[in-house]
Parts: C-alpha cells; structure tokens; sequence
C-alpha cells in the first residue's frame, strides 16, 4: 500500500480508540433478582438482606403529672410467638393487631395472655389490651382448620384449647368495643391468601 493509504489508515484507527476513551460503552446493569410476585413469603426471603432495619426507639418521657385529656394508644402485630421480645412503651391501650402466633399454637397464645396481665400489673398497660386474630391464627377459624391443618402441622392442634386461653384482653372477632370514649372494631378477614385462616375471595 502506498504511504498515502496508509497514514489514512493509522488515522481512522487513532480516531476510534479517541472516541472509545471519550465515549466508553455503558457497562452492564447490574443483575436484579426476579421475584416470584404471586408468592410474598419467597419474595421477602429473596429480598431481607438487603432491607435495612432500624432500632425502635424505647426511651419513656418521664413527667409529673398525666394528662388526662390525652389517651395513649401502641399498636403492635405479627409478633407470632416473640410477644416478650417487643418493647412496649406506656400507654392507656394497647392493640394487638394479629398474628400472635406461628401456625395457631396454643401454648404461644397462653403466654401472649399471661404477658398482657404482666404488662396490666407493671403500669405498662394503664386501662386495657385489644386484640384480633391475623391469617397466621389458624385455631382461632375452626371451621377453616379442620380443613388444611395438615398443611401445616403434623397433628391437628387443639383449637378450642388455643381459643380458651384468650384472656386479659378483649378480643375482637368482627365486633367493637368503646374504651375511654373512643369505639374501636376489630375484624380478621384478608383477601384469599393460600391456606392461611380468615381468607375472602378478592372478589367480596
């Protein structure tokens, strides 16, 4: 090739490695894992180490006197057995929103029971405890429960057992109550959600 050809050549060589550099290709997105939409349980086990968590404040305000004009309320759910493990502030009511248990365990509800007179008898809890069954409270659905517990326990649990043991609270299964003039009604049902307790069709 003549000399001619060949400088145009180194030129046009030159030419793409400047606008290379000045023009990098974009670099690859990074990878986002797929999660499985119709299945929030997986979907949460794909997605919990990267969700950050931070410490719920526990630091009471003391003062000298109540008032009276001001009523307390502390809300708390899905506890599912760790109820000893959640840090109450002080209130005048407090309402468990539900799932206080794994899969319905009765045990796990006498205990729930047995920390709400603690909480009463401590002054942690000045007037009264509210509490309503979640999806996760199979035993509280009966009539539900004979019906899937295999799909969840190796022997059925003792239903009317874990229903009895509900106390030091007032529960709320689709009813209200009034407390220090404010009316409060509780209620289970969700939309319908695999086997769990309480579900509608999405359509009611």
């Amino acid at each position: 090739p003549s000399t001619s050809t060949t400088y145009n050549w180194q030129r046009k060589q030159k030419t793409k490695r400047s606008m290379t550099e000045e023009c990098p290709a974009p670099s690859t997105p990074p990878s986002r894992p797929v999660l499985p939409v119709e299945d929030p349980d997986s979907s949460w086990y794909i997605l919990r180490e990267s969700q950050p968590f931070l410490t719920i404040p526990t630091k009471q305000e003391s003062s000298s006197t109540e008032n009276q004009d001001i009523t307390r309320i502390a809300c708390i759910s899905d506890t599912h057995g760790e109820h000893r493990n959640i840090p109450i502030p002080k209130c005048d009511i407090l309402i468990h929103g539900g799932d206080f248990t794994n899969t319905g365990e009765p045990e796990q509800v006498e205990d729930m029971c047995r920390w709400f007179a603690e909480l009463k008898e401590n002054g942690t809890v000045q007037h009264d405890i509210i509490c309503i069954a979640g999806n996760h409270d199979l035993t509280f659905q009966p009539d539900h429960y004979v019906k899937c517990w295999r799909n969840f326990h190796v022997r059925p649990l003792d239903d009317s057992r874990a229903r009895r043991g509900m106390s030091n609270c007032i529960y709320l299964e689709d009813e209200g109550c009034t407390l220090k003039d404010i009316t409060f009604y509780g209620s289970p049902w969700q939309p319908e959600f695999y086997d769990w307790a309480f579900n509608l069709p999405r359509k009611d």
